[in-house]
């Protein structure tokens, strides 16, 4: 059984980041210049909020109930406490695409596309023969990659 949330926490985090650092910096340097107590008071809330999500970031990259489990048949995926689990055959497995993201064009699409990186999808056919694309969830490319080969499907890293 491997744990899916925990590669989720680093990603999370540098997105977190990207509105929240200015803000306490520059709410910081004004209240350094003004003398202001409203600055102090918005940085401190602005900090304290962001403290916050990291919390809520590490208790969700800690849960047990999302994780995935590779067995003779297939690869069983569960989501979540209110998810129930899936299985997909490896026979029906097309490719698994992972997103890395370590590049501008990388994160320009997770703009786009909302995908987190660290993430992987697994492309394979339905029921009905159409092709599905499932998000499998976040692990590092380093946990991914053996038990991808190991099993002798294909990987695609972005």
């Amino acid at each position: 059984m491997i744990n899916l949330a925990k590669a989720y926490l680093l990603p999370a985090i540098l997105i977190a980041s990207l509105p929240f650092i200015p803000l306490i910096a520059i709410t910081a340097v004004a209240f350094a210049l003004s003398g202001e107590l409203a600055c102090l008071i918005i940085s401190i809330a602005f900090a304290v909020s962001y403290a916050a999500l990291i919390v809520v970031f590490i208790i969700n990259s800690r849960d047990r109930e999302h994780y995935m489990t590779l067995t003779d048949e297939g690869i069983t995926i569960k989501a979540g406490k209110n998810h129930e689990p899936f299985s997909i055959a490896y026979t029906d497995i097309a490719e698994v695409v992972y997103y890395r993201m370590t590049s501008v064009k990388g994160w320009a699409n997770f703009a786009y596309s909302k995908v987190l990186p660290r993430s992987f999808f697994i492309k394979h056919s339905g029921e009905n023969g159409e092709e599905l694309v499932t998000l499998g969830g976040h692990i590092t490319l380093d946990e991914l990659k053996p038990l991808i080969e190991e099993k002798g499907l294909s990987i695609t890293v972005k």
